[in-house]
């Protein structure tokens, strides 16, 4: 007997293989009647699709030199310490050659938006308008 999914989220049934909703990109579920609903084991835990994009910035609150270690860290999910060491290590290996990648990716990486709910951004705010 043929397996309808519907999208938990918009409700919309979908064809059998899809994964994903068509219409709204959520987790589809399955079922074997209007009634039964229950989530695809097979994709727990994946992500969805539509789900909002990182974006890279360099940090307002945990820099040393441009808060791009920080804000790599960030981005991708590991210790600002790992990435400090990491910078370290390569500049040293390379006899300072990924200096100008640094220097580069410094440039070009947006600082991270004022959020004014996090307390060290308010506390940055108040010592330079002062």
């Amino acid at each position: 007997m043929p397996m309808t999914k519907f999208c938990g989220n918009c409700g919309e049934a979908n064809v059998d293989d899809a994964q994903y909703c068509a219409n709204c990109g959520e987790l589809l579920t399955v079922a074997t009647n209007a009634t039964s609903k229950e989530t695809l084991t097979q994709n727990e835990g994946r992500e969805s699709p539509k789900e909002e994009k990182k974006t890279l910035y360099r940090s307002r609150t945990k820099k040393i030199l441009s808060g791009l270690s920080a804000g790599l860290a960030d981005y991708f999910g590991l210790d600002v310490s790992l990435v400090r060491f990491l910078w370290l290590a390569s500049f040293v290996i390379t006899s300072g050659a990924t200096l100008v990648g640094y220097i580069v990716l410094a440039a070009i990486t947006p600082l991270e938006p004022l959020d004014e709910s996090n307390e060290d951004i308010k506390n940055i705010k108040k010592t330079t308008t002062t």
